[in-house]
């Protein structure tokens, strides 16, 4: 495991709480140099502990508790994500009077769009006395979550049976066995006997009354199957009614001819098994709007493109149609069979391209068309997609060069899954994975270049911006335009933190090396290298001196206090240290004698191959290269078997340590050295993000103004400043594994309003007492690009590889194309493909955020007269500050084959900080106007140029957040809602309330028995033990940890497939230009969002975050400032465990 940072090192573990277990700011010597710190006091979690009781009596109570708790929870109900925990009293006092305080509530996020919500609009529920003339899917999917509604309740009320059954089983058992006992002659067991029984009365009673309660309780679930058959009744009256009366087609007779039709392919479209499986009344709308749009709602038409389209398997439509189309329909193209299409073949092409970018319209359309056939795979999908995307576009797009890109995307896409070895070109395969993401043009300004040139500034003028020749002065004037996340202080951070969070890196990776071959040299120098060396043929004291001194580099280097054996030098006090401790080893005699009577000598001379060392200041692995090589040069053939390992040179350890010494990256192959280890170790939700830039801005800066009174003096200060920065992230989300890069502005006014009381004591003392309140409001852009490999639960490991791949071919774009290929022409291209699973997207997000700071702050100033006839004035004041933030975010997605979308968040945090202060004001009156006689009435004057360090640590801190994150994966809708806290007692109240629900759902994740089943009693058992283990990891957290409690809930399929369908009808109601109609599907989504049933318990997460900021510059009057920000999180635990 990875060292913690340097700076902890040696100190205790009580002290590193105290000075780090909670966020610390600073600012120093300077206005403007300052920085941020709050980072884990050590590098490794607990070792998870069984909170399982494994005495007798221990477990029997449990078994009673679980009892209770199961009888308690009755009647069964299924959980609520709109249900917050319980606020404290002081919590609930504080936001019933400042509402402010608390985040929007989820309702009010949960939508797939950006605007807020409005689920009141949606279709009317479609009721049995409503005509079936309005039955559309608006108005049945409510019917439809009435269905999962009583599903999802029979399934809860059968699971907690179970567990009550496995409760009583186990009770019922253990009472069994004691009466057995009781009856034994001789009585040797019957007090364990007796106090089995004792143990065990409550969970008896409490079964019993539960079993009471199930038996005899008048709300029986009601049967879902009942509601299921009175859904398909109407469905199926739906459908009818919309084949004679199709939507998008005015009433006519040939509308029925075409009705029929669609409904004909409606119903006997493959079988669809997933949980996901679109309605068939959301299918037959869908293509009955689409083929309207398409045929200019004339239903002759539609039924013959239906007709045509189910001539042939859909994917053959791709094989006639040219690889460059000419502007404009087919009519005017024509195909490569050398005829012009038919209006019904133009039709149908024009179908599948409106298809290509609906809501899985190409799924659509593929049932529709292929009736014999078989559920299309996702590879058949995106194919299809892809290609009449591409083909649509081409058809728009004026530049040749980017149509004659399309052709290579369309090349690739028409070929059959099967010919996997199909000739392409690198530039073909990458242009058919970039049209997959979504980018349909490589044209300058397209998203595909703006990808391509970030990409390329990651590795070219981000590196540049920090070379020893880059102009410093640029960089200090405009430091916001020569931002970059790869700053030495950057690195060297990062690096740090990243250890302090359990990633491996270069130096820990060094680290490791260095201990692992000094204790293969120290077990040597202990025991026989002297005697190898003098059978080698080394007089004995030289041999002597030798593996003394070998035996003291190595534990000088390595020893406890040590924070990092790799970059340990061998000089300075090092040196004397180390000649100490040889002298010791030498004369072990003297160690014995009183210590005033025997000193080591730190001059004692050392072994020829030491003082060289000694002189060049050598590194570790530099002395251990050197001792290894001089012992292999000295015992040639005589060096024992056993000793091979430690004469073996570790040449991983040398290239980590070169690595980790180096300051800032020199070439862009530095990159890939130094993210290697982090994404290699990365574990689930593990992060780490580098940033860099500057602030610019100006302002009122805060002085010592005064006022016509000795006593009471006002504080005011005013300011708006722009802040710029770089930034790259790797991180391993439940989605995927990612890296980031891109940039952010932010930007606001502040201001400072207060005033200070104090009046002038006797002599040069002025005592003061002040309050302040601060108020800012910061607006943040930001634009990047993502790239993502979907995440398989199992194979990380070949997911790390897959990302470090994917980062060497952005990296050595240049040099990884095939031999004989011609090179890539950008990292894009390279990466696209070389690595088709990558997803794309381009990031675009936005966040407000407003701070009041409330700071109260007593102390006194010393006044000094100075020999130039200024006033200085030194002062120290202690205080206590209230911060209260709220943070309102956005983030969407655009492209990608996993895309966010409309990722809404808002953050209410509460902070309490202790601070001292030390000023000077140097000089604090350069001018002087006095008020009235002699300054009786006090006096007017200037500031001075102030210079501070001022240290700030949290003592409180209150977080919560709600969020919804909707995300999209081929295509397919999904979301999550969370709520984070900054306490563990919320989640612990959520699993008192759910826990049958929480135990189910890691029900689903354990490993199924013998006939595939996962619904078994052992693990029922092991998903309860496991919850009881997160339950005690939860409470001690706290104690050395610093996390987010999350409580996450994720959309069900089911849900999933009516989103869709809406979403594909609001799509095809904006092609038509009806406002209102998509207005209506939206609003039909917002609802099913809004639903009990669409949501179940996912995972209980626990992040420990971290952070470290830095600033540089000027910030007084004017602000000029670079900025250094390093980022990172893990998971501190989870359940159910990953």
């Amino acid at each position: 495991m990875p060292s913690s940072s340097g700076a902890l090192q040696g100190l205790p573990a009580r002290a590193k709480r105290v000075m780090f277990g909670r966020e610390v700011a600073f600012n120093a010597i300077v206005p403007g140099v300052g920085g941020t710190v709050e980072r884990p006091v050590r590098a490794s979690l607990p070792t998870p502990q069984s909170a399982a009781p494994t005495d007798a009596t221990g477990q029997l109570a449990a078994l009673s508790a679980q009892a209770q708790g199961l009888n308690e929870r009755l009647p069964p109900r299924t959980p609520s994500p709109w249900d917050a925990p319980t606020r404290s009293t002081g919590n609930r006092l504080a936001t019933t009077v400042v509402p402010w305080l608390k985040p929007r509530p989820l309702t009010e996020k949960a939508s797939t769009h950006a605007d807020k919500p409005q689920p009141g609009n949606a279709t009317p529920v479609l009721e049995a006395r409503s005509p079936i003339t309005q039955a559309v899917a608006g108005g049945l999917q409510p019917l439809a979550a009435e269905v999962q509604t009583r599903q999802q309740l029979v399934d809860k009320d059968r699971f907690v049976r179970q567990r009550l059954d496995d409760t009583k089983d186990a009770l019922y058992g253990a009472r069994s066995e004691a009466i057995a006992q009781l009856r034994q002659p001789g009585g040797a067991n019957d007090a364990a006997a007796r106090a089995t029984l004792h143990a065990t009365d409550a969970g008896v009673s409490a079964v019993l009354q539960a079993s009471i309660t199930l038996a005899s309780s008048v709300e029986t679930p009601p049967d879902p199957a009942v509601a299921k058959a009175a859904f398909d009744a109407r469905e199926a009256q739906a459908l009818q009614a919309q084949a004679t009366r199709p939507r998008g087609f005015a009433p006519a007779v040939e509308n029925a001819r075409f009705g029929a039709l669609l409904l004909k392919a409606v119903n006997g479209r493959p079988a669809n098994p997933s949980a996901d499986a679109l309605p068939s009344i959301g299918v037959m709308e869908i293509a009955s709007e689409l083929l309207s749009v398409v045929c200019k709602g004339d239903a002759t038409r539609a039924r013959e493109a239906l007709a045509a389209l189910q001539s042939r398997p859909t994917r053959d439509w791709m094989q006639g149609v040219p690889d460059l189309p000419d502007h404009g329909s087919d009519h005017v193209s024509g195909s490569v069979t050398g005829h012009a299409p038919t209006q019904a073949e133009s039709d149908v092409r024009n179908l599948l391209r409106q298809a290509s970018v609906l809501p899985r319209g190409a799924e659509v359309v593929h049932l529709l068309g292929d009736p014999q056939g078989g559920m299309p795979d996702s590879e058949t999908l995106q194919a299809m997609r892809s290609f009449w995307s591409a083909d649509a576009a081409q058809r728009v797009e004026p530049d040749g060069s980017v149509r004659r890109w399309l052709a290579g995307a369309k090349r690739v896409a028409r070929q059959p899954p099967t010919e996997v070895n199909a000739d392409f070109t690198g530039a073909e395969r990458a242009a058919y994975h970039a049209v997959r993401n979504g980018c349909l043009s490589n044209a300058t300004g397209s998203p595909y270049a703006r990808h391509d040139a970030r990409m390329n500034k990651a590795i070219g003028e981000w590196l540049s911006r920090e070379e020893p020749s880059a102009s410093w002065l640029q960089r200090a004037v405009t430091p916001h335009r020569h931002k970059t996340p790869f700053t030495p202080a950057g690195l060297q951070r990062a690096t740090a933190i990243a250890e302090s969070f359990g990633m491996t890196t270069n130096r820990s990776q060094a680290d490791s090396a260095v201990r692992k071959t000094a204790g293969e040299l120290s077990d040597w120098a202990r025991s026989d290298l002297a005697r190898d060396l003098t059978a080698a043929g080394v007089p004995a004291p030289e041999a002597l001196a030798f593996a003394a001194a070998t035996q003291a580099l190595v534990e000088r280097a390595t020893r406890q206090d040590q924070g990092h054996p790799a970059q340990w030098q061998f000089k300075g006090s090092e040196a004397g240290g180390l000649r100490a401790a040889v002298y010791g080893l030498e004369n072990p005699g003297s160690a014995n004698k009183p210590a005033r009577l025997h000193k080591r000598n730190r001059e004692h001379p050392l072994p020829p191959l030491f003082e060289e060392l000694a002189k060049d200041g050598a590194s570790a692995p530099d002395a251990l290269r050197a001792v290894i090589d001089h012992v292999k040069l000295t015992l040639a053939e005589s060096a024992p078997a056993e000793r091979q390992g430690a004469l073996t040179h570790d040449v991983a350890m040398h290239e980590a340590a070169d690595a980790a010494r180096q300051k800032r990256f020199q070439s862009k192959e530095d990159v890939l050295r130094y993210f290697e280890p982090i994404l290699l170790s990365m574990q689930l939700r593990d992060k780490v993000k580098l940033s860099g830039g500057g602030v610019v801005g100006g302002g009122l800066p805060s002085l010592p103004y005064s006022v016509p009174s000795p006593v009471v003096s006002p504080i005011v200060s005013a300011g708006w400043s722009r802040k710029e920065e770089a930034f790259f992230q790797a991180f391993m989300p439940i989605l995927g594994m990612e890296i980031s890069l891109g940039s952010t502005r932010a930007s606001g006014p502040e201001a400072t309003v207060g005033v200070a009381v104090g009046p002038d004591l006797p002599g040069v003392v002025k005592a003061q007492v002040s309050a302040t309140e601060k108020m800012s409001r910061t607006h943040q852009d930001t634009e990047g690009t993502i790239l993502r490999l979907f995440r398989q639960r199992g194979k990380d490991d070949e997911l790390r590889r897959e990302m470090l791949g994917v980062l060497d071919s952005w990296v050595r774009w240049d040099q990884v194309h095939a031999k004989g290929a011609p090179p890539y022409a950008g990292p894009l291209e390279a990466v696209l493909d070389r690595h088709p699973k990558v997803s794309l997207g381009e990031i675009h997000g936005q966040s407000l955020t407003r701070i009041f700071v409330t700071k109260v702050s007593a102390g006194a100033n010393l006044t000094l007269a100075g020999g130039d006839g200024n006033t200085y004035r030194v002062g120290v004041s202690a205080g206590a500050a209230l911060k209260a933030e709220r943070i309102a975010e956005s983030r969407t997605e655009r492209g990608g084959h996993i895309q966010v979308t409309a990722d809404k968040g808002d953050t209410a945090q509460q902070k309490l900080s202790v601070g001292i202060q030390v000023n000077t004001l140097t000089p604090a009156n350069p001018s002087e106007l006095k008020l009235g006689q002699d300054g009786k009435d006090g006096s007017i004057s200037g500031g001075g140029m102030p210079s501070l360090l001022d240290v700030n640590r949290d003592l409180f801190w209150n977080l919560e957040k709600n969020a919804v994150s909707p995300f999209t994966v081929g295509g397919k809708q999904d979301a999550d809602l969370d709520r984070h806290f900054s306490t563990p007692k919320q989640m612990l109240e959520k699993i008192g309330e759910q826990r049958d629900d929480w135990i189910a759902r890691c029900v689903e994740t354990l490993e199924p028995d013998a006939s595939g089943e996962k619904n078994t009693r052992a693990n029922r058992d092991k998903a309860e033990s496991l919850l009881s283990d997160f339950e005690a990891k939860l409470k001690g957290l706290p104690k050395d940890s610093l996390c987010q409690y999350n409580i996450n809930f994720s959309m069900r399929p089911q849900a999933s497939a009516w989103i869709d369908t809406f979403r594909a009808l609001e799509g095809l109601a904006q092609l038509r230009g009806d406002a209102r109609g998509a207005a209506e599907a939206r609003a039909n989504a917002d609802r099913t969002m809004a639903q009990d049933s669409t949501w179940r318990p996912l995972m209980l997460i626990v992040r420990e975050k971290g952070k470290d900021q830095r600033t540089l510059g000027w910030n007084f009057g004017v602000r000029l400032q670079r900025s250094v920000g390093v980022e990172s999180q893990r998971t501190a635990a989870q359940y159910p465990p990953p």
